[in-house]
């Protein structure tokens, strides 16, 4: 049996509608992942811990709202460039094909983390993928993190991320007991602002705080405010 055909027997949740071959945009798709989706038009495993987007109506688990420029990317300085995000974890981290110069896109999928989203490759294909990452944690789930989440929150629904507060750029431990559950666009956009702001100043400046602003567009920002530990140094521009 391929991994495919035990797919939608490992227990996945927050499955979307069922697609037919009249969705146009399947075909801009890989074909593995095209192939998944029409087992499973997007879903989570080990209560929301675990996230492939789909083709779907609701923004927070469709592939093109999720890959859309100005959705969250902005915030990241052109580091999300040549990649689809095909997934995610609840900490934000992306599961992501990068694309090629001719349009089509490796086998291999990468996995970027939450705070830095630096790439590395992770499984050489989209079956590999599945067997190892997502079967394995709708069946048996090992992180010990992502397990304290869910002992935490009991679910993380795929509307919400987990952050820590402060995030591990600014000093904060990775301590379930400091973790909190916001909006997923919003924390993907925190981390790309703090992750700006981190890079920006001398590794000397000391962090005073946070504070929360809204851009033109009415998204959710955060700005990084910085003590004197060089002259010349405020808040960092965002």
């Amino acid at each position: 049996m391929t991994v495919l055909q035990h797919l939608p027997d490992v227990g996945l949740s927050d499955v979307g509608p069922a697609l037919d071959g009249s969705e146009p945009f399947l075909g801009e798709l890989p074909p593995d992942y095209a192939a998944t989706l029409r087992v499973a038009n997007g879903f989570t495993v080990h209560r929301g811990m675990n996230r492939v987007f789909g083709v779907r109506p609701d923004r927070h688990m469709d592939v093109r709202s999720w890959n859309d420029e100005q959705a969250w990317r902005f915030a990241w300085n052109g580091r999300a460039d040549s990649f689809l995000m095909v997934g995610g974890t609840a900490f934000g981290d992306q599961y992501a094909l990068r694309r090629r110069a001719d349009g089509s896109y490796d086998d291999v999928v990468y996995l970027l983390d939450a705070n830095l989203l630096g790439a590395r490759p992770v499984f050489d294909s989209f079956e590999q993928f599945l067997e190892r990452e997502i079967v394995h944690n709708a069946l048996t789930p090992t992180h010990p993190v992502a397990l304290a989440c869910v002992a935490k929150f009991g679910e993380v629904p795929p509307t919400r991320n987990v952050v820590l507060t402060p995030s591990m750029l600014l000093g904060g431990p990775e301590d379930v007991a400091t973790m909190v559950t916001i909006d997923s666009y919003t924390a993907m956009i925190y981390g790309g602002d703090i992750y700006a702001a981190v890079m920006s100043v001398p590794d000397e400046a000391p962090v005073v705080g946070v504070e929360p602003w809204s851009d033109d567009e009415g998204r959710q920002r955060l700005r990084v405010r910085f003590g004197e530990g060089d002259p010349g140094w405020g808040a960092a521009p965002l």
